[in-house]
């Protein structure tokens, strides 16, 4: 992946610790208990970042922060293809905490199943939505002086306002704003 690469990279890895403890109580009666903690990181950036491009010492763009990856700003021509990514970056966290505790009865030709399950669920998010910033360039700059002018911006060419650095407009989010919510599951079965 270049720097003006279009694609995203999407980095994610789950992991979990999960304890058991079974024994019989009697022949007929048995315990199962449980406890569990798990891991979600899922991360979307763009590929610049994996290879360390950023637009201070690449593309000499001070101003243009990066957020919470690395990638080239996005360079909008009216009519033309676009260059740079149009980037969403999102750093997302999730933890799962568990807690089983069951019996299991047998009694003659029945097994009575019965027990609790409680879970906890916490997610975590930081999302930027275009935070490398977005140029969008059309044919003001390199039009007609005249705005009066019926053809103002339509004898211009965008990749000409571009060649001069004469944005028409420029976008960029400049914090990632954590989201996150809490959800706890608690439950009880007879079976």
């Amino acid at each position: 992946p270049g720097p003006l690469d279009a694609g995203f990279i999407n980095d994610e890895v789950g992991r979990g610790i999960r304890l058991n403890y079974d024994f019989a109580i009697t022949p007929t009666l048995f315990h199962h208990v449980g406890a569990g903690y798990g891991r979600r990181r899922s991360d979307f950036y763009p590929p610049a970042a994996s290879i360390g491009y950023d637009n201070a010492n690449f593309y000499k763009m001070p101003n243009v922060t990066m957020g919470p990856g690395k990638a080239s700003p996005s360079f909008r021509f009216a009519g033309m293809q676009e260059l740079g990514g149009h980037w969403d970056i999102t750093i997302e966290r999730g933890n799962t905490y568990n807690f089983v505790d069951s019996l299991t009865w047998i009694t003659g030709n029945h097994t009575v199943k019965f027990g609790v399950d409680f879970r906890n669920y916490g997610y975590n998010v930081n999302y930027c939505l275009q935070c490398q910033g977005v140029f969008n360039f059309d044919g003001r700059a390199t039009s007609v002086n005249d705005t009066a002018d019926a053809n103002y911006s339509v004898h211009g060419h965008p990749f000409a306002s571009f060649l001069t650095g004469q944005p028409a407009s420029m976008r960029q989010e400049r914090g990632v704003e954590p989201r996150g919510f809490r959800n706890g599951y608690y439950s009880a079965y007879i079976q």
